[in-house]
């Protein structure tokens, strides 16, 4: 037999098996497999005599007399043999052959009025139902209670790849409902990636990773199905030629003759009144749906919509559970919309104080009580329960009997949710990028976590019907980053409310704010930062330039609002500028308000901005207003004109441009006046909201007229 080489050079033989497991030691006895198939035959037939004899003592006990024979139950008796699967042919090397020796031997055995015979436990419950029910403990294989083998850090990445597969399986098993129209090869690819991937579900693989033995070769054999299942897959769909096809499938079959038997239509759906449902969790849920809500749905997308829309929007963080600018963003889009007349429901997390429920300015938000963690859990767990959560509750919504005509959804953390709802509730799916993974680290993915984070990125954009993002340059960047096509991209920028000047009587202002801001003693002219503290925020840059600031103007003093990681690093670095760098932390709507209201200028040194909505916001309060030259930020602002910019990174231009607003106050109100016109005319909630409508309608349109192809599964993992 021709030996395989493995991947380090090793040579072996496959298929001969050369000692036996007797023996002491390393003194292994040499493997005959006549003598062993000889005593599989003798062990099958002491194990019928055993089963004969077992029966027939069983038959005697039922012999009764007179009455009570008349009421005696009649039903067979039955013994139940349960083997694991694996054992035969694997631990135990003649296993098949024994089993065969049984099965042989017991149809052909008859004694007296005594007859054995072999069923299995779902032909028996056809035939007997039964009148009790019992619940199995949790195996040794389910270890913890919630099959912890499977489910744990080790193995925490392998199963939404398998659920991505599968769910890709399904849908191309639904898309060729009849196997008679595909070619041969077709045909044949389709059977083989269902080979693909059944190999790449053996839970002899994570069985391996929770040992921790041989891991390199499990996670090996899982991304080597899986990579060949979605390339199978790929050429399907792609290719026009059996050609192509033809090659990689016959290769595939050679390398992996596994259940030459086994077809594709396995995975076709056997109901349409229940869909299968990944709620982006690891344990498989097959979730019911209201079937007519999902007809409803279904025919939203296929006929043309009402003037009015119903918009489903999925956002991680929303109003008063704010982290960064999304949430406003988010926001002020779902009230513009709703103010329309739109039907504008939102899905986020819980907030404290909040009501689960609310209807707020029109706009119906619907919070989602994410399961408590500590802070051990990984982040993308937290992102995982996250999304279980919000598509526990958008399936809870549609059971009601909401329909609606879109999902929009917003940045990768919501993804797994938006997945569900593009293929399982079958709606269009609108995708906004607010920022990337990539522009966050100034192109540098170095961690596991920022990679991951990018794939899921580069999914969520591969799985949208469409791509909304914020400018010009954003569209760039996404084109760049993962391959779409520009045509598929739409630059609307956020929207901004009108500012609204804060009462004093209705807020308590923030300690940190108060004592910044304050008047006292000593006149101050207040500089202000608001935003996340993060890297690429560039804040180091803004103080590094403050002591030029300092030393043309040493009453003016810089407000930095926000919270972060890197809050402790700035707050060291502002420790020689003394009392005219004040730290505030985060701040509410009111007090941001008055923040903005007091300061003489807003400054944004962004060495990285999809955008810059909080540059709006200072803007329409009518503070002049300095930005860096960068992304959005260079989109907005147009310097000298209601605004002033610098290059990103250079701490002396952007001194030299807070100098020159502090010495020329008329200049800088001027700006600021043109930056209001500007804020009025471009960025009010009116207009993106009707651009973002024509978005929402030809999304729409587009579908329906597609319809007549069965949609199949984008997402592929790389």
């Amino acid at each position: 037999m021709k030996p395989y080489v493995l991947p380090d050079g090793a040579r072996i033989n496959t298929g001969f098996k050369y000692y036996s497991v007797t023996g002491d030691g390393d003194a292994k006895v040499p493997y005959d497999p006549a003598r062993a198939a000889q005593k599989a035959q003798l062990h099958a037939e002491h194990f019928i005599a055993s089963r004969v004899a077992q029966v027939h003592r069983l038959a005697e006990r039922r012999t009764v007399t007179g009455a009570e024979a008349a009421s005696a139950p009649q039903e067979p008796y039955v013994i139940v043999c349960p083997y694991d699967a694996e054992l035969l042919g694997h631990w135990w090397y003649e296993g098949h052959q024994w089993l065969e020796a049984v099965l042989r031997g017991l149809a052909a055995r008859s004694v007296e009025s005594v007859v054995v015979q072999t069923t299995t436990l779902g032909g028996y419950a056809a035939a007997h139902a039964p009148t009790t029910v019992a619940e199995l403990p949790v195996s040794s294989w389910g270890r913890g209670g919630y099959a912890e083998v499977w489910l744990q850090p080790r193995s925490q990445w392998v199963t939404p790849r398998l659920h991505a597969a599968e769910d890709r399986m399904v849908l191309a098993a639904q898309k060729h409902q009849d196997p008679a129209a595909l070619s041969s090869v077709q045909l044949r690819a389709l059977n083989q990636a269902a080979r693909e991937l059944m190999l790449a579900q053996s839970s002899d693989w994570t069985f391996i990773l929770d040992a921790d033995t041989v891991t390199a070769y499990a996670t090996k054999r899982i991304e080597t199905h899986l990579s060949q299942f979605h390339n199978l897959m790929n050429t399907l769909d792609k290719t026009e030629s059996d050609k192509e096809l033809a090659t990689l499938v016959h290769a595939l079959e050679r390398k992996s003759p596994f259940l030459p038997e086994l077809h594709y239509r396995l995975f076709q759906p056997s109901s349409s009144k229940h869909a299968l449902l990944r709620a982006s969790s690891r344990v498989d849920t097959v979730i019911p749906l209201n079937e007519v809500a999902v007809a409803s749905n279904k025919e939203a997308t296929q006929q043309s919509h009402p003037s009015k829309l119903r918009i489903l929007m999925l956002a991680w963080e929303y109003p008063p559970h704010v982290i960064g600018g999304l949430a406003r963003a988010v926001c002020d889009l779902s009230r513009g919309l709703a103010a329309d007349g739109h039907s504008v429901h939102v899905i986020t997390c819980q907030s404290p104080g909040c009501l689960p429920y609310e209807v707020s300015e029109g706009v119906h938000i619907h919070r989602a009580e994410v399961i408590p963690t500590t802070d051990s859990l990984h982040f993308l767990d937290r992102v995982f329960q996250m999304n279980m959560a919000f598509t526990d509750l958008m399936l809870g919504i549609i059971r009601q009997g909401l329909v609606f005509d879109l999902v929009h959804a917003h940045d990768w953390l919501v993804y797994y949710t938006a997945h569900v709802a593009k293929h399982q509730v079958r709606l269009p799916l609108l995708v906004t990028i607010h920022a990337t993974e990539t522009g966050r680290n100034l192109g540098k993915l170095e961690s596991p976590l920022q990679k991951r984070i990018h794939t899921i990125e580069g999914k969520l954009t591969e799985a949208a019907d469409h791509l909304i993002v914020c400018s010009l340059s954003m569209g760039q960047e996404i084109k760049a980053l993962f391959h779409i096509p520009i045509h598929q991209i739409t630059v609307i920028p956020n929207s901004v409310s009108s500012f609204r000047k804060p009462d004093p009587a209705l807020f308590t202002m923030n300690p940190l704010l108060a004592n910044a801001i304050s008047p006292n003693d000593v006149p101050q002219r207040v500089l202000a930062f608001l935003g996340r503290l993060v890297y690429e925020k560039g804040v180091d840059i803004l103080l590094a330039a403050m002591p030029q600031v300092l030393t043309e103007f040493p009453d003016a003093k810089l407000v930095i609002a926000g919270t972060g990681p890197e809050r402790d690093s700035l707050e060291e670095l502002a420790h020689s500028l003394g009392d005219r760098v004040s730290f505030t932390g985060f701040l509410d709507e009111a007090d941001k308000r008055l923040l903005l209201q007091r300061a003489e200028i807003c400054i944004f040194p962004s060495l990285y901005e999809p955008f810059g909505l909080v540059a709006l916001e200072a803007m329409a309060s009518g503070t002049p207003l300095i930005v860096s030259d960068t992304g959005g930020l260079a989109e907005i602002v147009n310097h000298g004109v209601n605004g002033s910019t610098c290059p990103p990174g250079d701490r002396d231009a952007l001194a030299a441009r807070i100098i020159q607003l502090m010495e020329q106050p008329q200049y800088a109100s001027k700006l600021a006046a043109t930056a209001l016109r500007t804020v009025h005319s471009e960025y009010n909630s009116k207009k993106i909201g009707s651009l973002t409508t024509h978005v929402y309608e030809a999304v729409i349109s587009n579908l329906a007229a597609s319809t007549s192809h069965s949609p199949h599964q984008k997402e592929i993992i790389k």
